[in-house]
């Protein structure tokens, strides 16, 4: 594979007849320092394109000598050599095939060394002089880009100004018209792009000069088009092929009651953060496009959502629960309850509801689930009650015996205590010590002289209330059989992944009784939602998952701003959506608050194979 690379590489950079002169030494010499500089071994790669170039300056590969010695200085971080020996090369071959190639990393230089205007320039230039038309995409990229996010209007028209090239004037003078709609001079933004002419020129600024037009003028189809940005290849495959699958059914269902249609356009970003920001910046440049529905995972929400917010583009995710999201956009929506909302009502219910006092809790050491855990016990001192004992474990373990042992050695102590302090409640805290070390040593003395062996399995447990335990869904067999095994008698309380009936059936013996906090409740007995569920096994020849459910009320929920006579804009759609009355959907009840979260949490107990809603 590795050959092959490098063959391929070859082929680009040398391509021509020009190649096909070089002799065997020059071939070989320039192969050496392509592999180093594909290993990242630039020293080695820079005393090989050097010694071309200075015993061999009129090799057929010169140029493409030329080409590699300035980009192997890039990467190792050379900025100033590589853009002098970028501008050496366009003086000395400024006819080659090569130039764009020279023109990007000019650019890319320029942005190194922190001079961005330059580097806009540059990269322009690349983008007209580009001979490969990927090469010319990008280069537009990165100079659009860096234009909308380290350029002010001021930088631009003096670029604009000082220009002598037609195609970077033009280019220029339509970004400043951008940055004048974005200041909220609508009309100098007008006039800026009406007195640019692009007609007959590149089919770059031609596209670029219809999507400002089409932005300016307020240009609308008569459809709704909504983006789907969700990962349809790579590891979430599956989950997002069902949450396509329930959006689907949705419009499928608002379409055949309007005439004018909700449009979806599908954007695959693979599961990936990269792939989600490049088509985050396809879907900002089409102009028809309202808002995004996705992407799932909370980075890559985090990271879509501040991209949206400088595009003005609303990005409403079902599933990202990061409250922090809504803070790094005005324009993000999180369609699913936040951790902290979860663990909040949960821990609340447990204190107002079952007045539970005080608390143990056994977590995973993973961000998530300690931060779930932390919001939990801060609720807990809030309302009057305490977290008495937490214990922890690494995710993957199959043995819980050690941390339930632990509770348990401190429950035994602290029912010691509330024994001891009904009979003399003025001892301290180092005299109930001292009592209790005292006590075991009688109890150990005593069992030695009668020779009684106690499994501590046999030791039940009342000291805790309740007993948080959230857990990874596969964990679920695990936790509940040991739980039991332990013998610690109190309310079991999860979060939202022991929402699983198959697993709770299936250990219905251990966790009889378990209240845990949850994003929905689904009635599968009902006659909506045994609707639907026909519907998309007709559709679809496939029972819907949870997550086609969630899609198919998540977007029958937002779809709610549309109808037929509708006007919304882009800037329109998050007041819009936050101004919805509260919705109960199939599984999940929607109730966005002015936060642009979900407030809605089911509090859900596990009794006799049901799962009852409790709140």
């Amino acid at each position: 594979m590795k050959s092959l690379t490098l063959l391929f590489l070859l082929f680009l950079l040398i391509g021509g007849s020009s190649a096909q002169n070089a002799s065997q030494r020059e071939w070989k010499i320039f192969r050496k320092g392509v592999s180093e500089y594909q290993n990242g071994n630039y020293e080695l790669a820079l005393q090989s394109f050097s010694l071309m170039l200075n015993k061999l300056p009129n090799s057929a590969l010169t140029t493409a000598n030329f080409l590699m010695l300035a980009k192997t200085n890039y990467k190792a971080g050379n900025y100033k050599t590589s853009l002098e020996q970028c501008s050496a090369f366009l003086r000395k071959f400024p006819q080659s095939a090569y130039r764009d190639d020279i023109l990007l990393l000019s650019g890319n230089n320029y942005y190194r060394m922190n001079r961005i205007d330059a580097a806009v320039e540059q990269w322009l230039l690349a983008a007209k002089n580009a001979g490969d038309p990927a090469l010319g995409k990008k280069a537009w990229r990165l100079a659009l880009d860096a234009s909308r996010y380290k350029l002010n209007r001021f930088s631009l028209e003096q670029l604009e100004q000082n220009s002598g090239d037609n195609f970077v004037r033009r280019a220029l003078a339509l970004m400043v018209a951008e940055k004048l709609w974005n200041d909220g001079k609508k009309n100098q933004a007008r006039n800026k792009l009406n007195n640019s002419v692009v007609r007959g020129t590149s089919p770059l600024l031609t596209a670029y000069a219809e999507r400002l037009q089409n932005l300016f003028s307020g240009k609308s189809v008569n459809e709704w088009h909504v983006a789907l940005l969700l990962p349809l290849s790579g590891e979430n495959a599956e989950l997002g092929r069902d949450f396509k699958q329930g959006v689907e059914l949705a419009v499928g269902k608002y379409n055949k009651l309007h005439s004018k249609p909700i449009v979806l356009k599908v954007y695959d970003y693979k599961g990936q953060l990269i792939p989600a920001l490049q088509q985050m910046q396809k879907i900002a440049d089409d102009p028809n496009i309202l808002f995004v529905f996705g992407p799932l995972e909370n980075d890559i929400t985090a990271a879509c959502a501040t991209l949206a917010n400088y595009e003005g583009l609303t990005l409403v995710s079902p599933t990202a629960t990061e409250a922090a999201i809504t803070q790094l956009s005005a324009n993000s929506i999180l369609l699913s309850p936040t951790l902290e909302t979860q663990s909040r009502l949960l821990a609340s219910f447990a204190v107002d509801s079952l007045k539970l006092n005080r608390f143990a809790a056994l977590t995973p050491l993973d961000d998530y689930f300690l931060r779930l855990e932390d919001n939990f016990k801060n609720t807990l001192l809030e309302n009057g009650a305490e977290m008495a004992a937490e214990e922890w474990y690494i995710p993957g373990d199959q043995s819980f015996k050690k941390q339930f042992k632990i509770l348990k050695r401190i429950g035994l102590k602290l029912s010691f205590a509330d024994s001891v302090l009904l009979e003399q409640p003025l001892l301290t805290q180092h005299e109930i010590d001292s009592s209790y070390r005292a006590w075991q040593k009688d109890i150990r003395e005593k069992m030695k002289e009668s020779k009684t062996k106690i499994d501590s399995v046999d030791l039940e447990v009342t000291a805790f209330d309740g007993l948080f335990l959230p857990v990874y869904r596969e964990d679920i067999g695990l936790m509940a059989s040991q739980f039991a095994f332990a013998n610690i008698k109190a309310q079991l309380l999860g979060n939202s992944d022991w929402y699983d009936l198959r697993e709770l059936k299936k250990n219905r013996n251990y966790i009889n009784g378990l209240i845990f906090a949850s994003d929905g409740y689904l009635n599968e007995n009902d006659w909506n939602y045994r609707q639907f569920r026909n519907g998309f096994r007709d559709r679809f020849k496939t029972t819907p998952s949870r997550y086609a459910l969630v899609a198919y009320d998540s977007f029958s929920y937002i779809s709610e701003i549309f109808s037929d006579d509708a006007n919304l804009t882009r800037t329109g759609i998050s007041p819009a959506i936050v101004a919805l009355p509260d919705k109960q959907g199939l599984f999940r009840k929607f109730a966005i608050d002015p936060s642009r979260t979900n407030r809605s949490v089911n509090i859900l107990k596990y009794m006799y194979d049901q799962l009852i809603p409790l709140q």
